[in-house]
């Protein structure tokens, strides 16, 4: 017991030293190993800095991808419905609050809170009308509110100057031009003292009082402008309607009443848009005619008809052709009452013929819109004589516009290369009468009308400058502008490049050296030596283009001697629908005689069917009755041959008993 006692202590000693030791051998391995760290982590750090690693794309893609916040969720998109009727509400409370505002009521408004506000009701007195911004500059206070007011009164000293200076130069022009050009530097005057001004050293100073003067002259244009509007019944009340307002704010006047009446609103409002696209397309022609023409207003007047015609494009297409219709039946009424010769349009067919091919596709082979209006401009070329300047103006417009119109399809109007053609020959040295015979489609177009006046070298020096339209074609026939030789050169720098157009439009034609034939002609008797050298190279140009114009074999067009044999046609007749059984016709007499036709044979075969079932049965019963006849014969006779031989056997048994008794 002793002995195990002690060899129990003696392993418990044992391990116990053995423990020991294994724990320092561990401390002393840390040791180790954290000084090993140490110089390693130093010589890694140093080698860092010495040679910095740079990432490359990838790791800065990694990186902002990384770093780059989740998209949040968001509302869905909303209906073009939910829109318009979100655009109206907002309109209604707009005018709601326009009207109070002009009772004397006090409009509540919703006033700005910054993140940090205490939500107690102080004021601190900011009011918007007190608060001015502090702009620094290089650490220095560059502008404040009494800087400011300084700024405001020098800009307002420096539009009065400019309007006084506006209007010296109106007293100062004798003639039409003059006057319009001032009216013009007048309306832009203020843009360029403002545009000195930014461009000035106090330009930052200055900006935030200007961004404040347009904010209020914005809402006090927009304050007099009423929210909300009805189509009006007629045009006359819209036109009563427009002329209460400036040109430019009549474009927010339309735009407002179209909000007012979107489509999806009510369902009598896509008969109020319509009447609305005709009431402005009136309105389009008329305002064409004002001198000067407003062009803002009939750039803005074309977005809100092609919105309309994209809207309804069936509808607005009627009116569009009506107005179409009956410009050109007053312009045949007319020519038909100066025996055939027509008079140029104005500036508003003009527009019209333009605005028509902005707004539908000139691209179609046959469009309901566009293909009348070519009949139109081709009945217009081929009736009214070229007599003066103006209608060269007019005739080179128009043809552009028509230009325009076939650029896409290549559709084939003879009568513009002839109308070009007829020009040259005006503008020819030698031009007699032949000018006449250029083309029987061609009006007479006088000759030696585009002949330059001056010298050789007063010609050769002038530039070449494009058409002023409200100075060339607004104005009458006595204007100063035609008896130039600007003007001449200008028509025939516009005649050459249309001309060059439509040589690259009607190339491919087998008729396009016929086509043109006149046109060179015409160059080859023009002396293009006096002219600039701008138009030296169109000229030059189109002769070149003309020269590649060779001669093609033309075949004849005659009839077929003998008429085709029409080939048999192979092909099924498929039907989406089939039944079997059922044949569809289109005449219901015939559909009634076939369906009773059907029926008899249904009929009829069923009471063969019938009758032959009838005929078997009858034959199998037949044949039942005559088994069952024979067998009851047959059993019968067998009865009776049973009983002949049972009598036979009785009397030979007699006759051999009576043998018997016989021998006894």
């Amino acid at each position: 017991m002793e002995e195990m006692i002690a060899k129990s202590k003696l392993a418990k000693q044992e391990r116990q030293s053995e423990k020991e030791e294994v724990g320092q051998m561990t401390d002393m391995l840390d040791d180790q190993w954290r000084q090993l760290h140490n110089v390693v982590t130093s010589n890694k750090r140093k080698n860092d800095e010495e040679e910095p690693t740079e990432k490359d794309d990838f790791d800065l893609a990694v990186n902002e991808l990384r770093l780059e916040s989740t998209g949040n969720p968001s509302d869905r998109l909303k209906t073009e419905s939910e829109m318009a009727k979100i655009e109206k509400e907002k309109l209604e409370k707009l005018e709601k609050e326009r009207l109070m505002r002009m009772r004397g009521e006090q409009v509540k408004s919703k006033k700005h809170q910054s993140a940090d506000d205490l939500d107690d009701g102080m004021d601190y007195g900011m009011d918007s009308d007190n608060e001015f911004e502090v702009m620094y500059k290089d650490g220095k206070l560059v502008s404040t509110k009494d800087d400011d007011e300084e700024n405001e009164e020098e800009s307002d000293e420096d539009e009065v100057g400019s309007e006084g200076e506006s209007s010296e130069s109106e007293e100062g022009g004798s003639d039409e031009g003059s006057d319009e050009e001032s009216e013009e530097e007048d309306q832009y005057s203020d843009l360029d003292s403002a545009g000195e001004e930014v461009e000035g050293s106090d330009a930052e100073i200055n900006a935030p009082p200007a961004k404040k003067k347009k904010k209020s002259e914005k809402s006090s244009v927009d304050d007099h402008i009423p929210y909300t509007f009805s189509v009006p019944g007629s045009y006359s009340a819209l036109i009563e309607l427009l002329d209460k307002y400036s040109l430019t704010d009549q474009h927010t006047v339309i735009e407002r009443m179209r909000k007012c009446t979107h489509i999806s609103l009510a369902e009598e409002n896509k008969d109020l848009l319509v009447k609305l696209f005709g009431f402005l397309l009136e309105y389009f022609g008329d305002i064409s005619l004002r001198v000067p023409v407003p062009m803002p207003l009939l750039d803005k007047l074309t977005v809100h008809l092609y919105e309309l015609a994209q809207q309804f494009p069936k509808l607005t297409a009627e009116h569009s052709r009506h107005v179409i219709l009956e410009r050109q039946k007053l312009f045949t009424i007319y020519s038909q009452s100066k025996n055939g010769r027509g008079v140029w349009p104005f500036l508003d067919l003009l527009m019209y013929f333009k605005l028509i091919a902005t707004i539908y596709p000139t691209s179609d082979f046959k469009h309901e819109v566009v293909t009348p209006t070519m009949i139109f401009a081709s009945q217009i070329y081929t009736t009214c004589p070229v007599t003066n300047h103006r209608d060269v103006a007019v005739g080179l417009m128009l043809t552009t516009i028509m230009a325009e119109y076939v650029s896409f399809s290549k559709s084939l109007m003879p009568e513009c290369v002839n109308f070009l053609s007829a020009l040259l020959y005006s503008a020819a040295s030698h031009a007699d009468s032949s000018t006449n015979k250029v083309s029987a489609s061609t009006a007479v177009c006088r000759a030696n009308l585009l002949r330059c006046k001056g010298c050789e070298a007063e010609i050769r020096s002038q530039e070449v400058l494009p058409f002023n339209l409200s100075q060339v074609i607004i104005r009458g026939v006595g204007n100063s502008i035609y008896n130039t030789d600007q003007f001449v050169l200008t028509a025939l720098h516009t005649c050459t490049a249309l001309l060059n157009t439509f040589v690259g439009l009607y190339q491919e034609l087998p008729a396009a050296a016929a086509l043109f034939s006149h046109t060179k002609a015409a160059l080859d008797r023009l002396d293009t030596a006096i002219y600039p050298e701008s138009l030296q190279a169109q000229f030059s140009k189109l002769t070149e283009k003309l020269s590649s114009l060779g001669p093609k074999k033309l075949e004849y067009v005659c009839r077929e001697r003998k008429k085709p044999k029409v080939l048999r046609l192979y092909e099924p007749s498929i039907e989406e629908n089939f039944e079997v059984g059922k044949k569809k016709t289109t005449d219901k007499a015939v559909a009634e005689k076939q369906k009773l036709k059907y029926q008899y044979k249904k009929e009829l075969k069923s009471t063969l069917r019938e009758l032959r079932k009838d005929r078997q049965f009858i034959a199998d019963q037949t044949i039942k009755d005559r088994m069952k006849r024979d067998a009851e014969r047959q059993a019968k006779t067998n009865q009776i041959l049973a009983d002949l031989q049972g009598q036979q056997h009785d009397s030979n048994m007699f006759k051999k008993m009576n043998r018997k008794v016989k021998r006894k």
